[in-house]
């Protein structure tokens, strides 16, 4: 991830902030557990060159994995929103 924020432009780096906020919310919110490709779909979508989509996707899965009531703040979540999500994150 961190050559996107050393190498790209400003407005990659502001697409790239918005899609793993999205991704995170959506996987809790809507989905309830990580969806692989639905995340991939996304990153498509939001035009994320192809050679760096599985490094995107893997960094929300890890994103996922690791929330707890001390940082879902960071992703407009609420720690009630954790306890409605798969225990397999």
């Amino acid at each position: 991830m961190k050559r996107y924020i050393d190498g790209f432009k400003k407005a990659l780096h502001n697409r790239l902030v918005s899609i793993i906020r999205e991704a995170v919310r959506r996987s809790v919110i809507e989905w309830k557990v990580f969806r692989y490709e639905n995340i991939l779909s996304m990153a498509a979508e939001a035009e994320i060159p192809e050679e760096d989509r599985e490094e995107v996707v893997d960094y929300v899965r890890r994103e996922f994995q690791g929330l707890h009531e001390g940082n879902v703040v960071r992703y407009r979540l609420y720690p009630k929103n954790l306890e409605e999500i798969s225990k397999e994150r």
